[in-house]
């Protein structure tokens, strides 16, 4: 008798710590996106600000985009000055380290204009957009 009380007690606590998993997992991904809802906003009020500052140009994806640039060049002597911002930006979405870095070499080397290069990767979260009744976005 006092076994399948055991038993009874070791099935509920398993019952309830795979409850607890499930809570636990839930909990981790709405933080995840709470914490991505407060990066979102936090770019845009930071846009907004600069934009209030210092004119046009600061919008969320222009500083999204300028702080990718940064991480990927953060020794300001790795910048060339041979290329544009154009290029830069077509060279960050380039995400193979080797390949950004044999198109930036060749791209100075070869004074390539931004055609050239490669088009950029497609981001890989992003799914495609909506477009309107025309066809056009």
């Amino acid at each position: 008798m006092a076994k399948r009380k055991l038993k009874g007690v070791a099935d509920a606590t398993r019952a309830s710590l795979s409850q607890v998993e499930v809570v636990e997992s839930e909990g981790r991904e709405l933080y995840a996106h709470v914490r991505a809802y407060i990066a979102s906003a936090r770019e845009t009020v930071y846009a907004v600000a600069n934009s209030a500052e210092s004119g046009p140009g600061y919008t969320r994806s222009n500083l999204r985009t300028m702080r990718q640039f940064y991480l990927m060049f953060p020794i300001c002597h790795a910048v060339s000055g041979k290329l544009t911002w154009t290029h830069y930006r077509t060279l960050i979405t380039i995400e193979n380290e080797a390949a950004r870095q044999y198109y930036f070499e060749e791209a100075i080397k070869s004074k390539w204009s931004v055609r050239d290069l490669p088009p950029p990767e497609p981001k890989k979260n992003s799914a495609p957009r909506k477009t309107s009744k025309g066809g056009r976005r």
